[in-house]
């Protein structure tokens, strides 16, 4: 489960490059979402989706000194995993530092 404040890398196989050095801290958390992808986007109809969470997070550590720090979103992670349910190939991973404090609820 993560949570508001709780800092995380992202593993995402093939696109190693594209997540190395980078540190995310989560800013909000939607749990317990079962959306689909609309009709519009997919043609397809709309099938409930196993439960998952939309988290939404800062940038707060980047190899690259001019990146945008804010805004980042994280959609259709398991919350028990933390893997996308739509790519297994993508999966977060929390991270604990120094300092951190850990919340007992």
């Amino acid at each position: 489960m993560i949570h508001v404040g709780d800092k995380f890398r992202v593993h995402w196989i093939g696109h190693e490059e594209c997540c190395e050095g980078r540190l995310y801290q989560v800013t909000s958390v939607i749990s317990d979402c079962r959306c689909s992808p609309p009709e519009w986007l997919t043609a397809q109809a709309e099938v409930p989706q196993p439960p998952h969470c939309h988290i939404k997070a800062d940038l707060i550590e980047c190899p690259l000194k001019y990146f945008e720090k804010h805004g980042y979103g994280f959609n259709n992670i398991d919350e028990d995993t933390l893997c996308n349910i739509r790519n297994p190939d993508c999966r977060l991973e929390i991270v604990r530092q120094p300092g951190d404090q850990l919340s007992l609820f």
